[in-house]
């Protein structure tokens, strides 16, 4: 049983090392390969891969969904790292004093966060206040927005968008949102730049390195917000 645990998790003939002749990635898949011996239903992980560096860490992350779907074990994996939650769950739960904000797939917890919590918590994440008269939207910096009905009465709410859905290109079918820039932080593949509405509103947004060439401190952008990246959300849930 023991040589059969090892070669699930691709340790084959390493039985007889002892814990300092093997790599941490290789401590770990001995940890994994001593919990799935006695074939359990659950398998409960508590923040397993923490130890490990960022290159380790994205192996057993692949590691472990690997065994997940050769085993066909439940596996309630506790981490947090958000990265690693929407990486590697089939169901994501979020929790906030105990009590669950949303379970969700990753990619619906992502992209259409349940409440304003859920939205500040998964990601970054711009939050704009704003009035809501019908189809109108008035932004708080004095600037307005013509969308379809939000499905909220009429009154205060908050705009939340994405960083990455926000465009610099201009887009006939996107909303204009305009800051003064205050950083462009460059990050290899992609540069975060930071700004302010007018009525001060920080506002982020992640776009490719080739296309923020010649941004400066001081410079007035013009962001494209694409409708379908808006959520709206009561402002008395803030």
């Amino acid at each position: 049983l023991a040589e059969e645990a090892l070669a699930t998790v691709r340790l084959n003939g390493y039985g007889a090392r002892m814990p300092g002749q093997l790599s941490g990635g290789q401590q770990q898949r001995v940890a994994l390969a001593r919990a799935i011996i006695y074939k359990p239903r659950v398998l409960l992980m508590d923040e397993p891969l923490s130890a490990l560096d960022k290159n380790l860490r994205e192996d057993m992350q692949l590691e472990i969904k690997r065994l997940h779907a050769e085993l066909d074990l439940t596996i309630i994996f506790v981490t947090h790292d958000q990265g690693e939650a929407l990486t590697m769950a089939d169901r994501v739960a979020v929790l906030r004093d105990g009590q669950i904000q949303q379970i969700d797939t990753a990619r619906d917890l992502y992209e259409r966060p349940a409440n304003l919590f859920s939205a500040g918590f998964v990601g970054e994440m711009n939050f704009i206040p704003a009035q809501k008269s019908g189809d109108r939207i008035d932004l708080s910096d004095g600037a307005a927005w013509t969308v379809p009905d939000a499905g909220f009465a009429n009154g205060k709410l908050v705009v939340a968008i994405r960083p990455e859905r926000l465009l610099i290109e201009h887009d006939a079918n996107a909303l204009a949102l305009e800051i003064t820039l205050d950083d462009a932080v460059y990050a290899g593949a992609g540069t975060l730049l930071i700004g302010r509405m007018r009525d001060g509103t920080e506002i982020r947004a992640r776009i490719a390195s080739t296309r923020a060439l010649g941004f400066v401190r001081g410079a007035a952008i013009t962001l494209w917000c694409p409708p379908d990246a808006l959520r709206f959300f009561p402002a008395a849930a803030a």
